[in-house]
């Protein structure tokens, strides 16, 4: 049946270019979608339009003239007829070569269209069928250049995590209080299990000037778990969902880019509200500075400041201010590699002994340049926390002091990249020393999720 409609379709073409007052000589199928093609590359897009819609009366599913229609009615304006033209390719197309051509002239109708986040969806179709490595690099680059002039932005983050502690579980079976040993509960001690988190975040920009833009965005975190069957032995009444976690927030931000240089200040401003185990947990806004600057040809500095207000409502008692300062030094090396170190120290002031407390926090971080293997890229961090409590409880004779010392070693493995996504897969581990037995805690956990690739 379509044998027979190209056929039909290649007798309309001729039968058209053939008595048309100029016509001098016939042309077949393929020479007719060339010219389409030619038409449309000299700016003549109505005439590339009358002569696909001419190929399409024979075989409405020729690929190759729904693709030159889709840029005759973008080049012409009609955009809503262009993405019409382009999907209807796409459906039409057989190899991933069609695929790709498909995809990429629709992400450009979509992009005039100002519809810029399917846009980039489109774009990452493209990448996933393209031919090549050469034209994948240039759906990624069209997609970086759609999603910078995109002022909507939109991100979702997941992943899954086996864990040995999930409910932040003391290390040790047995506590001390006042001088007396006694066996913890089950729920007190580190429980195995399976942590599933999904976060997102929608925004907004809005241009002030030249100089300056104003976000407005609106974020989710989740966490769930499920317990493994030892755990489910150690506490036999314990609940996962005892330890879902969900938070949302909303943000007003705004960038000043200074009159010379590529260096910014950012501020930002968050109200939200956070649920633990079911219940309400606490309501919160947060106030912050931030400045980036270039150092040389290949470092950076960013460093900055911040209070954030808690209002706990379990416990109005728990509640809290933090005052917090930070500074991170990005440094890429001759051989490909980047460094980084950063620093944050912060000040909680509680009414409860449990809350109020100083801490400072350092850590370093190493990204290798080249794959580990194939095109899997290893990046490592080292991080070591001293937090001091204000006052003792009665879980001690003196406030307590913890160190908690933690370690991550990412892979991102791009030789599996799905749609501009790469699978990932981190192996952490941590371990908090305190001089109250019930707060010393230890983890380890192996957790997978996605990238972005572009």
């Amino acid at each position: 049946m379509r044998l027979l409609k190209k056929a039909l379709g290649a007798a309309a073409v001729l039968t058209i270019l053939a008595t048309a007052p100029d016509a001098q000589t016939q042309v077949s199928i393929k020479e007719a979608r060339f010219l389409a093609f030619k038409l449309v590359a000299a700016g003549k897009y109505d005439e590339a339009a009358a002569l696909s819609r001419t190929i399409l009366q024979g075989d409405p599913d020729d690929q190759a003239a729904l693709l030159a229609l889709a840029q005759a009615e973008v080049g012409a304006g009609r955009i809503s007829a262009g993405v019409k033209a382009a999907k209807a390719a796409w459906r039409a197309s057989d190899t991933a070569a069609e695929r790709y051509s498909s995809s990429i002239v629709t992400a450009q109708a979509l992009a005039q269209n100002g519809k810029r986040l399917q846009a980039q969806l489109w774009l990452r179709r493209a990448a996933q069928h393209a031919p090549n490595e050469g034209f994948k690099a240039r759906a990624a680059r069209d997609f970086k250049y759609v999603r910078a002039t995109n002022p909507v932005r939109a991100n979702l983050r997941f992943s899954i995590s086996p864990s040995s502690n999930i409910n932040n579980g003391s290390a040790n079976d047995r506590a001390t209080l006042g001088g007396l040993s006694f066996l913890l509960d089950g729920e007190a001690q580190a429980l195995s299990g399976l942590e599933y988190r999904l976060g997102g975040d929608l925004s907004r920009i809005f241009l002030l000037s030249e100089r300056q833009n104003l976000t407005f965005g609106v974020g989710f975190d989740t966490s769930s778990y499920s317990l493994s069957s030892s755990a489910k032995a150690l506490a036999p009444n314990a609940s996962a969902s005892n330890y879902a976690f969900q938070e949302l927030q909303f943000s007003v931000s705004s960038r000043l880019n200074d009159k010379d240089g590529p260096a910014y200040t950012q501020f930002r401003l968050e109200l939200g509200q956070n649920w633990y185990g079911g219940d309400a947990l606490a309501r919160f806004a947060e106030a912050k500075v931030d400045r980036t600057i270039t150092v040389g040809k290949r470092a950076q500095l960013r460093f900055g400041g911040g209070v954030k207000r808690q209002w706990r409502q379990d416990s109005a008692f728990r509640s809290s201010t933090t005052w917090n300062a930070n500074a991170v030094y990005l440094m890429g090396l001759e051989n490909g590699n980047s460094i980084s170190f950063n620093g944050a120290v912060s000040d909680v002031s509680s009414a409860s002994a449990a809350i109020a407390h100083q801490s400072a926090e350092i850590g370093v971080g190493y990204r290798l340049g080249k794959p580990v293997f194939g095109k899997s890229f290893l990046e490592l961090s080292l991080a070591a926390k001293l937090s001091e409590y204000d006052r003792r409880t009665i879980l001690a004779p003196s406030p307590r002091r913890d160190t908690r010392l933690s370690a991550n070693a990412t892979i991102t493995f791009n030789d599996l990249d799905y749609f501009g996504f790469s699978p990932t897969a981190t192996l952490s581990a941590s371990r908090n020393r305190s001089n109250v037995a019930l707060n010393e805690t230890q983890q380890l956990g192996l957790s997978f999720g996605l990238r972005s690739s572009f």
